[in-house]
């Protein structure tokens, strides 16, 4: 069979590995929530991808993706509940959700690492994701749709998926069941499905990026590729309500994040006043856009709050 799953089915609450076979390729999967394995994954990983990769050649590729359970409420987003990362033939699932102590200093220092190039499809969501739900960010992002935009040739491949990608690419047929897509994310024990899919998604990232020459880190940072890699991550609002007078206020600002740096840049629109009005919710909030500002475009730049009214 082309593409397969073999369960280990160790005893252990902590941890569990898979074989995954994708064709000719046989990817050592590990699964857990449980900080100690994670450490130990980034480093070996990380002794692996210096031993096989001269960086002088070729940038450190890693495939990111994530998952979370479906969001079935407007007004719910719910937390990403997998990280994925695939370097060649080792995976490590990553159950964030059900980590007792927070994302361990390794993983955050492994994924901030610029001399590592994470690869994905639509990795700037992901990106944008990590961050707003547990404040991490990423090195260096490399959107897999625009380099197959550049390498291709059409402007098309912008708004691929990983499926055209890897039969465009790598030649090779993939399904995406909707039953898997929308399953429980956030169950503590992940079906031997949801570990071929999650698995799969990083590892065909890698495999796609492997397939491109990429530029090196260094050159990701030049004016022309970080000029348009600063994108809106969301606008923070905290809503205070003065009963005695009626009045509500709503402070206001923008927060964007590069997305090879992680740099988040903040501007401050100072706040909006209103008239309660009689049967207005507490919970309501004004949002306001946020003009780009010049800061915005300059690489090597720092995180810059500004005063209100610049």
């Amino acid at each position: 069979m082309a593409i397969s799953i073999e369960d280990h089915e160790l005893p252990y609450n902590t941890h569990n590995l898979y074989d995954v076979n994708f064709f000719e390729d046989k990817i050592r999967t590990l699964v857990t929530h449980t900080p100690s394995f994670v450490d130990t994954w980034v480093a070996e990983t990380q002794q692996k991808i210096h031993q096989n990769n001269n960086p002088a050649d070729h940038p450190l590729l890693v495939g990111l993706d994530i998952e979370w359970r479906p969001n079935r409420m407007r007004q719910i987003e719910n937390p990403v509940a997998t990280l994925q990362l695939s370097t060649d033939k080792d995976c490590l699932i990553f159950q964030l959700l059900h980590c007792p102590t927070g994302i361990p200093q390794s993983l955050r220092d492994f994924l901030s690492n610029k001399n590592y190039t994470f690869v994905g499809v639509a990795i700037e969501g992901d990106v944008e994701k990590l961050v707003g739900d547990y404040d991490v960010s990423i090195g260096n992002a490399v959107d897999l749709r625009v380099l197959a935009a550049e390498k291709l040739g059409t402007v098309q491949w912008k708004n691929s998926g990983i499926k055209a990608l890897v039969k465009e690419i790598l030649g090779k047929q993939i399904e995406k069941p909707k039953r898997v897509t929308m399953s429980r994310w956030d169950n503590e024990w992940l079906t031997g499905d949801q570990v071929q899919y999650a698995c799969l998604d990083a590892f065909l990232c890698y495999k796609i990026g492997e397939s491109f020459q990429l530029p090196l880190p260094d050159m990701l940072h030049t004016k022309e590729h970080v000029q348009k890699r600063w994108k809106k991550l969301f606008i923070r609002s905290i809503y205070k309500e003065d009963h005695r007078h009626k009045i509500s206020t709503t402070y206001i600002w923008s927060e964007r994040v590069h997305l090879g740096t992680g740099v988040r840049l903040c501007r401050d629109a100072g706040r909006v006043n209103f008239r309660n009005r009689k049967n207005q919710a507490s919970s309501d909030i004004v949002e306001e856009e946020i003009p780009r500002s010049k800061e915005t475009c300059l690489y090597g730049a720092q995180e810059v709050h500004h005063p209100k009214g610049d």
